[in-house]
């Protein structure tokens, strides 16, 4: 009977492994899929930028052409152009081997046209709650699979700890037997009225006669039953080497149940520690775009005038290109974190 408990206890903990396998995938396919959200985003700053640099072109030209301008200026605004084709190329790069990668995930043949939809995403303000982790940790100790498997696998050994000390209790064995035969060169002695062998007159031996199977099976058979103890006295300490086997076994899975405990406190930390620093980044990223934006528009406005070159105007507009990045990063980064959280919770992931 322990052996059967124990087999369906690490049964139990296989379909636990099973669930978290499933669980890592599915925060795999979450992560590459805000993966492809940034990109996307990231996409579109860098495309804005270069429309932006585009149509200053085509003013400098015009100013250029009309004397006002030195052609430098246009030389240098190009340049700042050509360096922006270059981050739109290694964005939709970076956007494209995020989608291979969900694709890949998902076991899916890489099309073209393959998409994802964009879905309204929560508004992120510097009021967010973040979940505390000691709160995430007592719920993810009675939902997360590892937790589980980790619970059954050291029930296991304790069943397989009894199993070892069985072996020290004697047995008893119940048996019965019963045996028949049958052979082709049996013979019957005939018999007179009165029960006694008949000879022959002319030889004087005894007359036989042919022995049938199925009385040869009722005649010839033999019947036992009986009882059997074995109590194991001496067995050159085979037992009791398997009793500290398991003894050591137990220790071994408590260890690694509380090991599991504690890694996944420390991942709930971690998380909990990222989804406030990204917070505190995107709020601070925030306030950096709304300075850059408010910067650039003045620094345009003087070089549109003349009053500032191109360097101080590349080098306003490269400043709010990566303050939008930074802000990109945190936002998503929050989102994930914040999505990791609800998860360990038990917590399905939804955007």
């Amino acid at each position: 009977m322990n052996n059967i408990y124990k087999l369906e206890l690490d049964f139990q903990a296989s379909v636990e492994d099973l669930a978290k396998a499933k669980s890592d995938i599915s925060i795999n396919i979450a992560s590459t899929f805000l993966e492809i959200l940034f990109a996307k985003d990231l996409v579109k700053v860098s495309e804005d930028q270069l429309t932006v640099t585009n149509l200053q072109i085509k003013q400098i030209n015009e100013k250029v052409e009309a004397g006002s301008l030195a052609r430098g200026s246009l030389l240098e605004i190009q340049a700042q152009a050509a360096g922006e084709e270059l981050n739109l190329v290694n964005a939709k790069n970076q956007l494209q081997l995020a989608k291979l990668k969900l694709t890949q995930l998902l076991e899916l043949p890489l099309k073209d046209d393959f998409d994802v939809e964009v879905p309204t995403l929560p508004e992120i303000s510097a009021e967010a709650s973040i979940v505390g982790s000691d709160e995430v940790y007592k719920s993810a100790l009675t939902t997360r699979p590892e937790i589980k498997g980790a619970d059954l696998r050291l029930q296991s050994s304790q069943f397989q700890l009894k199993i070892a000390k069985g072996a020290l209790y004697p047995t008893i064995s119940l048996y019965a037997n019963a045996d028949y035969s049958y052979n082709n060169r049996n013979k019957l002695p005939v018999l007179d009225p009165t029960g006694n062998p008949v000879k022959d007159p002319i030889t004087n031996e005894f007359l036989y006669s042919d022995y049938p199977f199925f009385k040869q099976l009722k005649g010839l058979q033999s019947k036992s039953v009986g009882m059997q103890m074995n109590i194991p006295i001496f067995t050159r300490f085979a037992n009791k080497i398997q009793i500290d086997n398991a003894r050591l076994q137990v220790l071994n899975t408590q260890l690694e149940f509380e090991s599991t405990k504690k890694l996944l406190r420390s991942d709930i930390e971690t998380a909990q520690t990222n989804a406030i620093a990204s917070l505190n980044r995107f709020i601070s990223n925030q306030k950096a775009v709304s300075s850059m934006k408010e910067a650039f528009r003045y620094s345009e406005e003087k070089f549109g005038v003349g009053l500032v070159n191109a360097v101080e105007y590349n080098t306003a507009k490269t400043k709010l290109a990566k303050s939008e990045s930074d802000l990109l990063q945190a936002k998503y980064e929050f989102i994930f974190r914040t999505k990791i959280l609800d998860f360990y919770r038990g917590l399905p992931i939804t955007l």
